[in-house]
C-alpha cells in the first residue's frame, strides 16, 4: 500500500539532496510538519524553510540544481527572494506540487529545534518541532485564522512542560499571550 503523500517524495528529496550537498540548513514545515506531529492533514503544497545566509554564496549551483531536478522557476525571482530573506515558489510540473521556499526562519530558534523524522519510508529529513508547529498555528490564529486555532489546541493537548515553556516564551515575544491563555481556556477544542 501506497502513502498518501508518497507523490511528494521525489521533488522533496531532490530538494534535500542539493541543499545538503550545497551545505545549507533546511527543514519542511507546514501540512508536513504538522503531519509528522500527528495532525491530520491534506496537502496541497511544501512549505520548506531553509538558512538563506548559508545558501547565498552558492546561488548560482542551486539554480543550476534546482534546473537539474526539473522545478519551474524565474532565477530572478529566487535571487531577490534570498536576497531579502523573502519566500519564492517552486514548481514540480511532473508531480502538480508547489513548493514554498522561506529563506529565512519563521520562528526564533527553529533550525535548533529541528528533528530529523522518517517522512518517506526509509527517508529521514527534518522537520519543524513541535512546539514551532504550535508557534506559527499561535500566529497564524493571532491574524485570525480559526483552523490554526482549532490545531493549536488539539495540539497543545499533548504538549510537554519544556514545549510550553517555549511555546509561552515565543507567545510573549511575539505578544500573543493573551491568545494562548484563551485557546487554553477554552473546554471545547472542537468548537473553535
Amino acid at each position: 500500500m501506497t502513502s498518501p503523500i508518497e507523490f511528494l517524495q521525489a521533488p522533496i528529496e531532490h530538494l534535500a539532496a542539493l541543499l545538503r550537498r550545497l551545505g545549507t540548513r533546511f527543514h519542511l514545515s507546514g501540512d508536513i510538519a504538522r503531519l509528522a506531529w500527528g495532525e491530520p492533514r491534506s496537502i496541497h503544497e511544501v512549505e520548506v524553510v531553509l538558512d538563506g545566509d548559508e545558501l547565498r554564496p552558492h546561488l548560482e549551483a542551486f539554480l543550476q540544481g534546482l534546473r537539474g531536478a526539473g522545478f519551474v522557476f524565474q532565477d530572478r525571482m529566487v535571487a531577490e527572494a534570498v536576497d531579502d530573506s523573502e519566500m519564492f515558489a517552486l514548481l514540480d510540473p511532473v508531480h502538480c506540487l508547489k513548493l514554498n521556499i522561506h529563506t529565512h526562519s519563521q520562528v526564533w530558534g527553529e533550525f535548533q529545534r529541528s528533528v530529523t523524522v522518517e517522512v518517506f519510508a526509509g527517508q529521514m529529513l527534518p522537520v519543524a518541532s513541535r512546539v514551532d508547529v504550535m508557534v506559527l498555528n499561535l500566529v497564524r490564529a493571532g491574524k485570525g485564522c480559526r483552523e490554526s486555532r482549532h490545531e493549536l489546541g488539539r495540539l497543545l493537548d499533548q504538549v510537554t512542560a519544556d514545549e510550553f515553556e517555549i511555546l509561552w516564551e515565543q507567545a510573549r515575544m511575539n505578544r500573543l499571550t493573551d491568545l494562548l491563555e484563551e485557546v487554553l481556556e477554552e473546554s471545547d477544542p472542537i468548537s473553535m
